[in-house]
């Protein structure tokens, strides 16, 4: 469907813009209040697939002479029949099927019979004499919220599936916003903060002031602890969260090694929950003795609770935690940090699948406890997009994230700008690069826009 928006100061203005565009075959999706004027939305009739298949049955009607011409009241009942998705009875058809649902629901009452284009008038009910008030309505008034409430959400989600297919079509159109698109795609970006990214995109950019404002979009939103102390400065009991081979043990080291750096082998102490793993305590003792540290296991609540009350005094505690599954149930250890006062980091690898960070978060959160994400393997990496979609996504603060093996000069505090430089560099050759033909399929299921600073 081709699809364009028009702006005018006045809805006569929009509309003969739109009319320009299109001719007689003007179709009208949607309008709405913008600043400075109206938006309309339309498309050109005969594209739309309840429109076709009347004009295509009326051109087959067959023409003898004048004997064979079809009256007025015939060719309005084809085109009413023909016409099974109009807007009318598309509305008539979302409201039969919601009144068929709410009388299911109801316990087993009879569902009205299905109507035709032209709706007919309700038949008197012999149980009910009195016919005004709510005695009109054939459901409930316990099921009407939720009935306004399914119809409002129908009407938005098709005012917002119509924005996106005119904001596709328009950005095709434009070479700067077509190469941003897959420049975006091809560093893991999702469809819908694209969208957001790139609405209402000023026209007058070189290609590298439009880059830079994606840039400075990205890092004014991106949720870090820059406003707040850092890991290091602030200290405290935190225990590191994630799935098994994120490197936890390995960035529970490198947040060992800094802060020994900064504040003396006195001031940390390391404990680990994982009973599970085979060698994991022996592994982080032979990472941290070169650090003048001892890492301790804690196999029970008692032993826990023993070495946080001996430690009261340390700048910071660091816990290693056994691996959970993002999909499965919690590992018991991790009912072991229901502290007073404990932090939990989530440890979420940089090279991991984007449905698999969304998997675990949607896991993690929401937990009073979690008070941001250590990013790992950010060197192995090769499209970091993933995780700043998620982290924009669920809005969770990074906090640090490691490069390499576990030395002090391998953990980064939460950047924003690095993060969002290294996403852009040009990523070499990958497995699947977008190009142009790509896109609709990309942008098929766009969602909604996001709400983001500098945006727009």
């Amino acid at each position: 469907m081709s699809v364009q928006k028009f702006t005018a100061q006045t809805t006569r203005e929009a509309l003969a813009k739109a009319k320009l565009a299109f001719g007689e075959r003007t179709l009208i999706l949607s309008s709405r209040q913008i600043e400075g004027g109206i938006e309309v939305t339309a498309a050109e009739e005969e594209l739309v697939p309840a429109t076709r298949g009347v004009r295509i049955e009326k051109a087959a009607l067959p023409l003898q002479g004048n004997s064979a011409r079809v009256q007025p009241s015939a060719s309005v009942a084809q085109d009413t029949e023909a016409m099974a998705m109009s807007t009318l009875s598309f509305q008539q058809y979302v409201r039969e099927r919601l009144l068929r649902k709410q009388h299911e629901d109801a316990g087993g009452l009879p569902a009205p019979a299905p109507s035709s284009a032209a709706p007919a008038e309700p038949q008197a009910q012999p149980a009910s004499p009195d016919r005004s008030g709510a005695g009109k309505s054939t459901l409930d008034a316990n099921h009407a919220p939720s009935l306004h409430a399914e119809i409002s959400d129908l009407k938005a989600l098709m005012e917002d599936r119509f924005h996106a297919v005119a904001w596709l079509g328009e950005a095709q159109r434009r070479p700067q916003l077509t190469a941003l698109m897959l420049k975006l795609s091809g560093a893991g970006f999702s469809s819908d903060l694209i969208r957001t990214l790139l609405l209402n995109f000023p026209a007058d950019l070189t290609n590298q002031q439009a880059i830079r404002r994606v840039a400075a979009i990205l890092i004014d939103n991106l949720p870090t602890d820059a406003d707040k102390p850092t890991l290091l400065e602030a200290g405290g009991i935190l225990a590191l969260v994630g799935a098994s081979g994120v490197g936890k043990t390995t960035a529970t080291a490198a947040l060992a090694a800094k802060c020994v750096e900064q504040h003396g082998a006195a001031s940390v102490g390391i404990v680990t929950l994982d009973m599970v793993r085979p060698g994991a305590h022996e592994q982080l003792r032979h990472i941290t003795r070169e650090l003048g540290v001892v890492a301790h296991a804690a196999p029970d609540e008692a032993a826990l609770h023993d070495l946080l009350q001996l430690w009261s005094g340390k700048h910071m505690v660091l816990i290693d935690t056994p691996g959970i599954m993002p999909n499965g149930p919690g590992h018991d250890a991790l009912r072991l940090l229901n502290v007073p006062g404990l932090e939990q980091l989530l440890v979420v690898n940089a090279a991991a699948d984007s449905e698999v960070q969304h998997a675990f978060f949607q896991k993690m959160l929401p937990n009073p406890q979690v008070t941001g994400v250590v990013l790992t393997r950010r060197d192995e990496a090769r499209k970091l997009g993933p995780i700043i979609n998620n982290l924009l996504r669920h809005r969770i603060p990074l906090r640090g994230s490691t490069m390499g093996q576990a030395t002090a000069h391998n953990w980064q505090g939460a950047d924003a700008f690095g993060l969002v430089a290294q996403t852009l560099k040009a990523p070499g050759e990958l497995a699947f690069m977008p190009e142009k033909d790509d896109l609709p399929m990309l942008f098929n299921q766009v969602g909604p826009v996001w709400a983001m600073q500098g945006q727009g």
